[in-house]
């Protein structure tokens, strides 16, 4: 369920950003907040896997496409205890890593 190229959960949430400063105070609290979250549902584990060329979750980037993002580079967060996925969307890695945390936030 882990690995790259395995079917992704029927539901994934993806969180896109361009950057800047108006997403910034969301973006500076998602850490503190993911940790929190975590700590309150007994530490699950969470496996982070960038995947900027859309190999690794095809089936992730196929939905993206069907959504209507153009080609974008991604990473994903899985939390397999939980059974929860997210996506972080940017062209930059430290935007991508940044909209995976805060989404992977709102999903928990």
């Amino acid at each position: 369920w882990l690995q790259p190229g395995s079917p992704c959960p029927p539901l994934v949430l993806a969180l896109a950003t361009e950057g800047g400063n108006s997403k910034k105070m969301l973006y500076s609290r998602a850490e503190e907040a993911c940790r929190r979250l975590l700590a309150d549902a007994g530490n699950p584990g969470v496996l982070e896997e960038d995947d900027p060329q859309g190999v690794k979750f095809p089936e992730v980037n196929a939905a993206l496409e069907r959504l209507g993002f153009k080609k974008e580079c991604f990473c994903v967060y899985m939390c397999p205890d939980l059974h929860i996925w997210a996506v972080g969307v940017s062209m930059k890695g430290k935007q991508r890593f940044l909209a995976g945390r805060a989404a992977l936030v709102a999903a928990l």
